[in-house]
């Protein structure tokens, strides 16, 4: 079961980010909320699992999913407006 559950984990943020493309994913962590942006490197770049996300922030292992889910959506919008306004298009 173990390895089934990692096989489904999403790739590490670092290892699919090039190099040049690391401050701006630095920065947009910085512009998200407390509560999206501490999952995010509790997860990719701790290494705990959802399990020690929810015991840490005492919510249950649900929500520490829900709370993961949510906030990769809000670091690809930021990440997305990003590129969007270096490419000079509007939303």
């Amino acid at each position: 079961r173990r390895r089934h559950l990692l096989a489904e984990r999403p790739p590490d943020p670092v290892d699919t980010v090039e190099e040049e493309d690391f401050s701006e994913l630095h920065a947009a962590l910085a512009r998200l909320p407390e509560k999206h942006r501490t999952p995010l490197l509790m997860y990719y770049f701790d290494g705990q699992n959802a399990g020690n996300l929810a015991r840490e922030l005492e919510i249950s292992e649900a929500g520490a999913h829900t709370r993961l889910s949510r906030a990769r959506n809000a670091l690809r919008e930021i990440m997305q407006e990003e590129q969007d306004s270096k490419e000079g298009r509007h939303v």
